[in-house]
């Protein structure tokens, strides 16, 4: 599925077992998968859940290598609930360091011109950003809680390949926010993607969130209200 990888679909996930997560977190090229390659590759390996894994991530990376924006990770699931609670506290420092307006926009600027974000190329849709490279455009604000979160994407993202990157770069992603049209945000945020609304259908990232997701009545911790909800700061 397009936007997989991401950090509440793992979330979601990171108590199942086996604890292995593969997936991309931008556009799924519309190809889909060549089973018989990832196939003769894993029966001709361990046969063991994570070997399953590392050969789809090989012959994604041989099939879409130049297809641009193609990017899949292998994610251990058992290290998810690390890196959602790295990521709540980084969130929470970042908010509180949006005290005016004019912080406010710049931080809004660094995401849509910097960040490596994706969605699809056309028309409305949802923008995704990378949470390895968010923190890392971050690093001169808050330089200790940037860099907590990407050691704990490290520890959970264990390969990763991008077509722009080789292996190194995009790993995980979160959502951000709704596109009117490409480059250009469209809130609200869903009632299922907001704390406090009463949706029935939230996700457990959600529900467990409390300095990332935006809320009914805006909160000044949370990273989302500063940039799209707060008037006072």
């Amino acid at each position: 599925t397009c936007f997989g990888a991401i950090l509440e679909v793992a979330y979601e996930l990171k108590t199942t077992t086996p604890s292995w997560f593969i997936g991309s977190e931008g556009i799924t090229p519309a190809n889909g998968w060549d089973y018989t390659t990832l196939f003769n590759i894993f029966l001709n390996g361990s046969l063991s859940s994570s070997a399953f894994c590392d050969s789809a991530l090989n012959q994604f990376s041989t099939q879409y290598s130049g297809v641009p924006n193609s990017t899949i990770s292998k994610i251990d699931l058992s290290k998810v609930g690390a890196l959602q609670l790295s990521f709540e506290s980084f969130a929470a420092t970042l908010a509180s360091t949006i005290t005016t307006s004019t912080i406010r926009d710049s931080v809004r600027s660094t995401i849509m011109t910097t960040v490596k974000s994706y969605c699809f190329p056309s028309g409305q849709s949802d923008m995704y950003i990378d949470i390895y490279d968010f923190a890392e455009k971050m690093k001169n604000t808050v330089p200790t809680s940037a860099a907590a979160v990407q050691a704990a994407v490290n520890a959970a993202v264990v390969s990763s390949w991008s077509r722009e990157d080789g292996d190194t770069s995009r790993k995980i992603g979160i959502y951000y926010s709704p596109l009117l049209q490409p480059g250009v945000v469209n809130p609200p945020h869903h009632i299922d993607y907001t704390k406090g609304s009463l949706s029935m259908s939230q996700s457990r990232f959600v529900t467990d969130s409390t300095n990332w997701v935006p809320n009914s009545v805006p909160k000044s911790t949370s990273f989302l209200d500063k940039i799209f909800y707060c008037s006072a700061w």
